[in-house]
């Protein structure tokens, strides 16, 4: 469970690399883990509250300035 959270915040989150992901998208990739990456089960319940509005990400902060 601790591993589907983290994967979304990953996604969800800017990183140095590229930029955060919508919610969407975060959901569509813990889907296509499912099953091999993660359980079933724990990915259909957040997918479920996050379709429905029921859970909102942070907004995004800005990106890191590149050093």
């Amino acid at each position: 469970m601790v591993s589907a959270v983290d994967a979304f915040d990953a996604i969800t989150t800017n990183q140095p690399y590229r930029m955060a992901m919508v919610e969407a998208e975060a959901i569509e990739r813990l889907r296509g883990a499912s099953g091999t990456q993660f359980d079933p089960l724990l990915v259909a319940q957040p997918a479920g509250l996050v379709e429905r509005g029921l859970y909102r990400a942070p907004l995004a902060s800005p990106a890191p300035a590149a050093v």
